[in-house]
């Protein structure tokens, strides 16, 4: 049942591993590599699938199930991520524009968007100024 079913487990792995609202690492380990072990994790059946949340275990499916598993995992390996969010620095989702994304930020410091200089002022602030230079005459020393 195991090797039988091997492909079957891999491709349910991906599929967990796909799904971004499940938090899950999976792995196969061969009762030849647990020696001892075995006795250890109370491995009573082939296959035995326990899912661990940290370094305990949290539920266990024994015998091929793939059915249990997917209960098992739905249950203890929900992701915190929901899929919604927010855009960083709006905190609306929305996009701003950034004359609005400037105000809002001033607005956070307690200084009025009004009073801070339009972004085509500021350009003429920052423009060197211009100074006449007359051509001169180049005399041979």
């Amino acid at each position: 049942p195991c090797k039988a079913s091997k492909p079957q487990l891999e491709a349910l792995a991906s599929e967990f591993v796909a799904d971004p609202t499940i938090d899950l690492h999976c792995g196969i380990v061969y009762e030849h590599v647990l020696g001892e072990d075995i006795q250890n994790y109370r491995v009573r059946a082939f296959p035995t699938y326990i899912l661990f949340a940290g370094s305990s275990e949290v539920g266990r499916v024994e015998g091929v199930s793939f059915e249990k598993i997917k209960s098992l995992v739905g249950e203890h390996c929900k992701s915190k991520f929901s899929g919604e969010g927010n855009s960083l620095g709006s905190g609306s989702g929305g996009v701003l524009s950034p004359e609005e994304a400037r105000a809002q930020r001033l607005a956070r410091f307690g200084a009025a968007a009004a009073a801070a200089p339009t972004p085509a002022a500021a350009a003429e602030d920052s423009k060197p100024e211009k100074k006449e230079v007359k051509d001169e005459e180049m005399k041979d020393a």
